[in-house]
């Protein structure tokens, strides 16, 4: 499944046609065995969705991308206007994400998709090639919305029970 979202993103940069949110929701689908036309079925592909969320780590591709969790790989491939609020945040109601997700970065350190935006909005370098706009409002969402927080504002028992998750999980989801 990881894979296969991976990819799905990744397509979406090449192809202008291709309903990446529709792709992304078959294989949650395909994945879950839950019924799309089943009671309550967004409501379970997303309590899907959260339960495998911590293991959603995409692998380096050709050295033009480093291994990373699928949010922040959706942030720089340059979808995550048409992804983040198009499906997985449009509805913090009826499809609660969890946006918390906790990765362990290259240097070891743990970081979130908010920590993750500060350091592009806070660099010059990448900052450059971003939108700040757009990230910037993509982190509003994230925090107005969805309780997102950064590594340093979650309790001790938190960090550890997500990082645990994001170890755990990141060995199932290949």
């Amino acid at each position: 499944m990881r894979l296969r979202m991976c990819l799905a993103t990744h397509f979406l940069r090449n192809e202008e046609a291709y309903d990446i949110n529709e792709a992304l929701e078959s294989i949650l689908f395909e994945y879950s065995d839950i019924d799309p036309d089943g009671v309550d079925s967004q409501m379970k592909l997303v309590e899907f969705w959260n339960h495998y969320v911590p293991g959603m780590i995409c692998p380096s591709t050709s050295n033009l991308f480093d291994q990373k969790h699928l949010y922040k790989r959706i942030i720089d491939l340059g979808v995550h206007r048409r992804v983040l609020p198009g499906y997985f945040l449009r509805d913090n109601i009826e499809f609660p994400v969890d946006i918390n997700v906790v990765e362990i970065g290259k240097d070891g350190k743990p970081t979130t998709v908010l920590d993750y935006l500060d350091e592009l909005l806070t660099t010059p370098e990448l900052r450059r090639l971003y939108n700040a706009g757009q990230l910037t409002r993509l982190r509003r969402l994230i925090v107005m919305r969805f309780d997102g927080k950064r590594v340093h504002e979650m309790s001790p028992q938190e960090l550890e029970e997500r990082l645990e998750r994001f170890h755990s999980l990141k060995k199932l989801t290949r």
